[in-house]
């Protein structure tokens, strides 16, 4: 029997209703390290990313910011988009997830500002 197909609208509607998003634009699952720190300081912490998209991303770090925090951060690009470009970004801080002590702390960005610093 062959497997029955939804109308795009319908499957849409029903996939964000199941996963309780309301996403803009689709998200890349990707595994990216990070190197952010608080807008206007020095101090670097690390991050992993998740996910992202052109406006958006959410990652695991160390550091536990406010929400409405802006961070600045710089990380390296896969191959397949922008031919491994390094590139920094500013963003702020839209959702804070925390988890068991101990754990990493789960952020979700909107990214304002991104710079192309070199590509290879």
């Amino acid at each position: 029997m062959a497997a029955s197909r939804l109308v795009p609208e319908v499957e849409q509607q029903f996939v964000k209703a199941m996963n309780g998003e309301q996403r803009k634009e689709r998200r890349a699952f990707v595994k990216l390290p990070v190197r952010l720190c608080f807008a206007g300081e020095t101090e670097e912490h690390v991050g992993f990313v998740r996910d992202m998209s052109a406006h958006g991303m959410f990652f695991y770090s160390d550091v536990r910011p406010a929400s409405g925090s802006q961070l600045e951060f710089i990380m390296r690009l896969p191959q397949n988009t922008m031919d491994a470009a390094e590139v920094s970004c500013k963003g702020v801080v839209v959702r804070v997830e925390s988890h068991k002590p101990g754990a990493a702390t789960g952020i979700a960005l909107r990214i304002e500002e991104c710079t192309v610093l070199s590509a290879n």
